[in-house]
């Protein structure tokens, strides 16, 4: 997401043959909507394709959805406030902006139903699914809240996200290998330390590994691989680079 030079609207581009092409913008009006007023978190899934969230308003009212664009630079729907909800008579209220997941057309995102309560999503092979939503109780224990910040990570129709469970814990969940299933969390122990934070990204599910960062009680962190087809409790945690605090001299 950028402007152009001179320019005073936001819109997705792409650069391609060494010339930029307009994707969506102020200017262009989205599938089944008006020209959008915002459009954000756009994010690549190979093959040409990339996913971003749109809004848009006319004097029918506001518009929101998730869109995909092709190759061709083809924009379509993958969501919006017409969509309904998998296993609901709802239809979308909104759409968060953030935390887009693509791997080629299969797109995952966060949605809201008309109580706003959210829910993570995924359209695979255009098959629209419910992965998990708020008060639904999380694999481990706890109950899911999906509301803001809830990074996504899709891999050949497998998700992995990042997602709280408790008022104070949060962890990352997959289903690849099975039903979802949290594979590690903060509060947990990893070669003798209790970790604080953890970060994953968008490519974070590659095959049957997921990479992430996880930041310790001793300050020291460290970039991981877990190894995802084993049971969670049996899964191998790789450590790929150690950073430790670094520790102020006395004078």
């Amino acid at each position: 997401m950028t402007h152009l030079p001179g320019e005073a609207h936001y819109g997705i581009y792409r650069y391609r043959n060494s010339d930029v092409v307009r994707v969506a913008d102020s200017n262009l009006a989205l599938p089944g909507g008006a020209k959008p007023t915002f459009v954000y978190g756009s994010v690549g899934g190979g093959g040409g394709y990339s996913a971003f969230y749109g809004d848009s308003s006319d004097d029918t009212g506001r518009r929101s959805g998730i869109y995909l664009a092709n190759s061709n630079d083809q924009v379509t729907v993958v969501a919006d406030n017409n969509t309904l909800i998998p296993g609901s008579s709802a239809k979308f209220s909104d759409f968060f902006d953030q935390d887009l997941a693509a791997d080629g057309p299969d797109v995952a995102f966060q949605g809201y139903d008309p109580t706003g309560l959210g829910g993570v999503y995924r359209r695979v092979s255009g098959s629209l699914q419910l992965v998990a939503r708020s008060l639904q109780p999380a694999p481990g224990g706890g109950t899911f809240s999906i509301n803001g910040v809830v990074p996504l990570s899709l891999d050949a129709g497998h998700i992995a996200l990042e997602a709280p469970f408790t008022a104070s814990r949060y962890g990352i969940f997959t289903d690849m290998g099975g039903p979802l299933r949290r594979i590690i969390a903060t509060g947990d122990t990893v070669d003798g330390k209790v970790i604080s934070e953890l970060r994953m990204n968008d490519d974070a599910l590659q095959g049957t590994t997921i990479a992430f960062v996880a930041r310790f009680s001793d300050g020291s962190q460290a970039i991981y691989l877990a190894n995802v087809p084993e049971p969670a409790q049996l899964a191998g945690f790789i450590p790929l680079l150690v950073f430790f605090r670094r520790q102020r001299r006395r004078q």
